[in-house]
């Protein structure tokens, strides 16, 4: 484990000295514990592939919805390839929610996400109302790419959506 050592570096005013001083300045230096510093790396050494971005792009979406409370957690899943940041548009074209590719998480074994197994994209939280309408009507849904870390899917760029049929209720 690495502690840190945090060093501030306040600039003292002299009398009669202008009122708009810089704000104080802070500086973390990572520290071992032996208390020698550890070693940078080389800001020109470029990082490895990553896995993700040697398959293809996802061709599909796939989704589930777990009733959380009141609420409801749709969440979106890769399918066919890696994942990509998504947007989720209605019926008639409004946008719904951002779907971000979503870091580690802790989903319970009542979960959808840990059901099934699959590569989760992120979710969205929807109303009751929200959700009724979304699961009545989500074939005429749309979800376009928002982003890709890989850079090999064009913004915009609609995916189909499908319904993988998980419900679930999380405590």
């Amino acid at each position: 484990m690495h502690r840190f050592a945090i060093v501030f570096v306040f600039v003292a005013a002299s009398c009669g000295a202008d009122s708009a001083a810089p704000l104080p300045i802070a500086s973390i230096t990572p520290v071992t514990s032996a208390g020698a510093e550890t070693p940078k790396t080389d800001p020109a050494a470029k990082p490895s592939l990553s896995s993700a971005s040697q398959e293809p792009a996802m061709t599909r979406a796939s989704w589930s919805a777990d009733r959380v409370g009141p609420a409801y957690k749709v969440a979106f899943y890769a399918v066919g390839g890696h994942p990509l940041s998504l947007i989720l548009f209605d019926a008639v074209d409004r946008e719904l929610g951002r779907i971000p590719i979503a870091g580690s998480g802790m989903w319970g074994m009542d979960s959808c996400v840990a059901q099934l197994g699959e590569n989760l994209i992120g979710e969205v939280t929807m109303s009751p109302a929200q959700f009724a309408d979304f699961s009545a009507h989500w074939s005429s849904y749309v979800v376009r790419v928002w982003g890709s870390p890989a850079g090999d899917a064009q913004p915009g760029t609609m995916i189909p959506l499908v319904d993988t049929g998980c419900r679930a209720t999380r405590q």
